[in-house]
């Protein structure tokens, strides 16, 4: 699996979302990103806690998408195959992590997931399809100077200090 190209566009799975809401500087994140960041609209409806508010994350989100760091996508035509395929996975992908993937594929861009059972089966069915992980944008942000160290870690403690994961598992 590649990992992503300058400029590619990334679509983000759910658990991504999470994490980035918990480290509590989401906007800043997304903003620094140098590509678009998309996420598909079963994915989005999956984030119901902002975890670094423990409140309801509608609110976030939706400031998310009107301040355009987060690209909202539907699932159309040949997408709504590969997306019912990979619902049928025996390995039991969820509605998110089948969406993210069918969404990248329809689109050219680069997966953005951290569940390892996604991560496999992108890898053993789609490998040529560039694949990154919550990490994985943390690591490019410092690499293209994008954010300090300092920062970085700091956001990443946050992210392990809740109940979400920002490691690559897979």
């Amino acid at each position: 699996m590649p990992e992503p190209e300058a400029g590619a566009v990334l679509v983000i799975d759910a658990s991504v979302l999470i994490n980035l809401l918990g480290c509590g500087a989401a906007e800043e994140v997304l903003r620094s990103l140098p590509v678009a960041v998309l996420i598909e609209q079963r994915t989005l409806e999956e984030v119901l806690i902002d975890p670094s508010r423990t409140l309801p994350a509608r609110d976030h989100r939706e400031l998310l998408v009107q301040q355009q760091h987060l690209q909202v996508r539907q699932l159309a035509g040949d997408a709504i195959e590969c997306f019912l395929e990979l619902v049928a996975e025996p390995d039991g992908l969820d509605d998110g992590e089948a969406a993210t993937i069918a969404c990248a594929l329809d689109l050219g861009a680069a997966a953005v997931l951290d569940e390892h059972t996604a991560r496999r089966i992108l890898g053993e069915r789609f490998p040529a399809l560039a694949l990154t992980s919550t990490a994985g944008l943390f690591r490019s942000l410092l690499e293209q100077r994008r954010m300090d160290e300092e920062r970085v870690r700091t956001l990443v403690c946050f992210v392990s200090q809740g109940e979400t994961t920002v490691g690559d598992k897979g």
